[in-house]
């Protein structure tokens, strides 16, 4: 596709398609639409087509809107695919002319120039990810005095794995820094019928952040983000007990002490994605050895790293090597904040020395994959154990928490049933009766940091703070 080529409006050619009309689920059709809008976005984004006014205009209507906070649908991160993103306008193109309206199709869609692509990774593209793995700011005059080779060579390749296998390097904001709380809410809602207006009432929380659910169970996750006020957070949980009680059947809230994204370069070859030998054999280690660096919480003191950090931080989340003038220009100018090319390198360079950023490696699997939730009830020498197994995993989202821990295990479709029974077994071995596992679905949508906390009595740059919500007001004040 040439770039002097004119592109249709996806959203225009779904108007068309779709006129208005009665529709039985309303909330994934709003969604279904604002991934479309996003993609049209993203397209604009990616072939630098669309001017700075009409950026912060288009991404302030995709971010007030309710669906976003249910929906994958940042638009940088999806012009982040590269030429790719053209192949999925494709696609929604297709999908829309032949008036297809089902989400689940559009989001899987989104894959499929992945699972195509034919061109393997070599023993030099191994190489840069391994070495990426662990050093991931190094530059490319690093990387390749450290594999004796030229920068240029390092460049290509590194563009070429951004290119056919989406490759990302990642940041994961480590909020206890910020003196942020979080919880997790693992819950079956009492009458199925009604999830859609439940969904509808936790979006509206304030404190709402993102979602996930289960594909078989019916069990669904929320992560919940708090200013660290422990004696108004107490009367927050008594407050939420009573509404889980009236509208759940069973319930689990998780208070947080650390969470981590992790990923085994290790099992990738040339041609396949291998299987672990622990987890193929069910070998059960008689105590957590792991050594995998996962965070504690560390309760900084809130003065330490202040909100215009988080802003930054927020924008390293998809790309940590991001420069100071790209996070200049890409800052949140549509809500007002603008930060110059001195400040954001002055902020970065001071998230980096306050640890507060923890990197990880992202990229597209070739081929199909599933996400496998596991949730654990147990004490801390049971959770080292399951710690201890998560480099032996292709990729896993945890959170630590007071109650026991709840683990997101990315596995190939082939190897789904293995992982599976790797972990009954070792939750059996342990002696763990209160322990789940499902197939899952990615945490989606939720509100940015800045979204959050221009509600709440957080510091500024001066000390002096905003007003905020009261969180002694019970929850059913919001709903």
């Amino acid at each position: 596709m040439l770039i002097e080529e004119r592109l249709d409006s996806l959203w225009d050619l779904y108007k068309t398609k779709f006129p208005d009309s009665p529709y039985e689920n309303l909330i994934d059709i709003s969604v279904l639409e604002l991934k479309i809008r996003a993609v049209d976005l993203a397209v604009r984004i990616h072939r630098k087509s669309i001017s700075k006014v009409d950026l912060d205009e288009n991404l302030k209507q995709l971010y007030d809107s309710d669906s976003y906070k249910l929906s994958h649908s940042n638009p940088f991160a999806i012009a982040a695919r590269g030429d790719k993103v053209l192949e999925i306008y494709d696609i929604f193109k297709h999908l829309i002319t032949n008036r297809v309206r089902d989400r689940m199709v559009y989001e899987e869609s989104m894959e499929i120039p992945f699972r195509t692509e034919s061109q393997p990774l070599d023993g030099l593209k191994l190489a840069i990810l391994k070495h990426l793995h662990e050093y991931p700011l190094d530059s490319y005059t690093s990387v390749a005095a450290k594999l004796d080779c030229h920068s240029t060579t390092i460049k290509q390749n590194l563009d070429c794995l951004k290119r056919h296998h989406q490759l990302q390097i990642c940041s994961y904001v480590d909020r206890w820094a910020f003196d942020l709380e979080t919880l997790i809410v693992s819950f079956t809602p009492r009458n199925p019928e009604k999830w859609d207006e439940i969904r509808e009432q936790i979006i509206k929380f304030p404190f709402y952040y993102k979602m996930s659910e289960d594909v078989l169970n019916g069990n669904h996750y929320v992560c919940l983000l708090f200013p660290n006020i422990s004696s108004k957070l107490d009367h927050f949980k008594r407050s939420f007990k009573d509404y889980a009680e009236r509208v759940f059947t069973s319930w689990n809230l998780h208070e947080g002490l650390s969470a981590y994204m992790y990923s085994n370069i290790d099992l990738i070859t040339s041609r396949k994605l291998c299987l672990s030998p622990v987890i193929e054999k069910k070998i059960v280690q008689s105590e957590g050895t792991s050594e995998i660096n996962y965070r504690t919480c560390k309760r900084s003191a809130p003065n330490t790293l202040n909100i215009r950090d988080l802003y930054v931080a927020q924008l390293l989340v998809r790309d940590a090597r991001m420069k100071p003038p790209d996070i200049s220009r890409e800052s949140l100018k549509h809500l007002g904040i603008e930060i110059s090319p001195n400040e954001a390198y002055y902020r970065k360079k001071k998230l980096i020395l306050n640890n507060a950023l923890e990197y990880y490696l992202s990229w597209a699997y070739p081929y199909s994959t599933n996400i496998i939730r596991f949730d654990v009830l147990c004490e801390k020498k049971d959770r080292d154990v399951f710690l201890s197994t998560f480099n032996e995993c292709h990729g896993v989202l945890f959170f630590i928490s007071k109650e026991g821990i709840i683990f997101w295990v990315v596995a190939p479709a082939i190897h789904t049933n293995a992982y599976f029974e790797y972990y009954k077994f070792l939750s059996q071995s342990l002696g763990l009766e209160q322990a789940s596992c499902c197939i899952s679905k990615n945490w989606t949508g939720g509100r940015g940091y800045n979204r959050i906390l221009e509600k709440w009595n957080y510091y500024r740059e001066d000390g002096s703070k905003k007003k905020s919500f009261d969180l002694s007001t019970n929850i059913f004040d919001y709903l």
